[in-house]
């Protein structure tokens, strides 16, 4: 149908304007280059500077001393340290015995020498914690 319109126009408007016609045709069916690609003489030399990748910092938290030894119903004072984290709050826990909200253990009274854990969690991140190792003997009587 194009081709019979095409032939029909050679009849009317002449070889000349069939050219015309037929280039302007290729030039809305094939572009030569879309209008983000052309490129002026001003702008050549300019970058673009693209946004750099989202870097977060990964929460990172010790607690010291890392090991201790006391005797049952002895304290100790834990301290943790939280980093790349604006909120640097930590909840403790402590698998036996009791740990404060400022990291202060108190071991538990016991009858054999145990070894038990305490652990510093960050409130800024949960999946990040930090874990001590408390060596507890039993207090000997007189």
């Amino acid at each position: 149908m194009l081709l019979h319109a095409l032939n029909c126009s050679i009849k009317r408007v002449g070889k000349f304007n069939l050219l015309l016609v037929a280039l302007i045709m290729v030039a809305l069916f094939f572009p030569l280059s879309s209008p983000a690609q052309i490129r002026t003489r001003s702008n050549v030399r300019k970058r673009i500077p693209f946004p750099s990748p989202i870097q977060t910092k990964i929460v990172e938290i010790t607690i010291s001393p890392s090991t201790a030894a006391i005797v049952a119903g002895g304290t100790v004072q834990f301290q943790a340290t939280v980093k790349n984290a604006s909120n640097t709050a930590v909840q403790w826990t402590s698998s036996q015995g009791n740990v404060s909200g400022n990291g202060l253990f108190t071991a538990p009274k016991l009858t054999a020498g145990a070894t038990l854990a305490i652990t510093a969690t960050s409130v800024a991140d949960s999946t990040k914690s930090a874990t001590a190792s408390i060596s507890v003997t039993p207090a000997v009587s007189l």
